[in-house]
């Protein structure tokens, strides 16, 4: 196992920091971060859900003490949250926040497809994705916005030259290769390896979601355009 190891200044000898215990610290950070700025936010991660519908009797025994970071510390180095827009005000001081507990925050900004799809060429850009880091680990925050036809969607992942390409291991995350489409999952507030987080009710259910969950947007301006042509010629 990777560990971490810190001298102090006064030259005394500490043990060393595991990866696990770095990332339930950087767990424990996001989530008083969450806290404070009224972040709805869920447990988002495919292999995090899949161990804990798997190991019914450790997920048990999880909500009766602390353990060590058993479920949402996997093998990765990053895991997956949602965030939920409709319920959720965006704060600018969101960044600075962040840096005092000792997260570097890398958000990833697109355009709103509904107002694309209107046809509104000035359409605003929206948050689509939020990188909290700590010791080389991170927290993928992927950001939910409640399309027309009453589905989650979230938007791609998509990296200008203006940004670190090397913040995160971005071809490895489970979110951002393109777009995706979810329904409104069941939510429940309960205690995985001593951290309060809400997930989705019905745990079985989200690893089929995930795979089938490419969604492919509809290039309205350009068929009204070709609609158009087609009246014109009086076809």
């Amino acid at each position: 196992m990777k560990s971490l190891t810190t001298a102090p200044r006064d030259g005394s000898v500490v043990a060393p920091l595991t990866y696990p215990f770095l990332h339930q610290l950087l767990l424990r950070r996001f989530l008083a971060l969450a806290h404070r700025f009224q972040l709805p936010v869920f447990l988002w991660d495919p292999v995090a859900l899949d161990l804990l519908s798997q190991d019914a009797l450790l997920y048990r025994e999880s909500h009766q003490k602390e353990q060590h970071c058993s479920f949402i510390c996997t093998h990765r180095e990053f895991t997956s949250f949602a965030l939920l827009a409709s319920l959720w005000k965006y704060h600018a001081s969101l960044f600075d926040a962040a840096a005092e507990r000792g997260l570097e925050l890398l958000e990833i900004h697109g355009k709103d497809p509904r107002l694309i799809s209107t046809g509104d060429l000035t359409a605003k850009e929206i948050p689509l994705h939020f990188l909290f880091r700590f010791e080389r680990r991170l927290v993928h925050v992927v950001v939910l916005y409640e399309r027309s036809g009453r589905f989650l969607w979230h938007g791609p992942l998509r990296l200008n030259a203006n940004i670190d390409h090397s913040f995160a291991p971005f071809q490895m995350l489970d979110f951002g290769r393109h777009a995706g489409a979810y329904d409104r999952p069941e939510l429940i507030l309960t205690t995985v390896d001593g951290l309060d987080v809400r997930i989705p009710k019905n745990l079985s259910a989200f690893p089929r979601e995930h795979s089938e969950s490419r969604f492919l947007e509809c290039r309205l301006r350009e068929a009204k355009a070709f609609y158009q042509v087609l009246m014109h010629d009086g076809k």
